[in-house]
């Protein structure tokens, strides 16, 4: 009896150790709303040791069942998770700059993740 009643206390400690309590609501004033005029700095930017640039080609690999990549010339390969139709063309030269994505997973085992945030043709 002495097990169960152990056993019981110990689980109930574990959920409750485990539990998701309610975020607290954060209250605001009128003095804590910025001025329109002033500059706001966000969080929301790339990181920027995470930003690379540079000049590549874009190359159309034919593996699981085709994809673009870009290669820099450097050497470097990166797999563009959001280039737009008017770059997916084997072989194009391009300029880029882009975010390095170390948390983000693909089923293509091809370079380095790469969020594009500008690109231009030099063809």
């Amino acid at each position: 009896m002495k097990r169960l009643s152990f056993g019981i206390l110990l689980l109930f400690l574990l959920m409750a150790a485990c539990s998701n309590p309610s975020p607290e609501v954060a209250q605001t004033s009128p003095d804590d709303v910025a001025d329109p005029g002033e500059l706001i700095e966000s969080d929301d930017g790339p990181d920027p040791a995470d930003v690379v640039s540079g000049v590549g080609t874009i190359v159309y690999m034919d593996l699981e069942g085709g994809f673009y990549g870009l290669v820099a010339e450097d050497g470097t390969k990166y797999n563009p998770l959001n280039l737009e139709e008017e770059f997916k063309q084997d072989s194009l030269r391009v300029r880029f700059r882009g975010e390095k994505k170390t948390d983000v997973m693909t089923t293509r085992m091809w370079g380095t993740n790469l969020q594009i945030l500008d690109m231009l043709t030099l063809d």
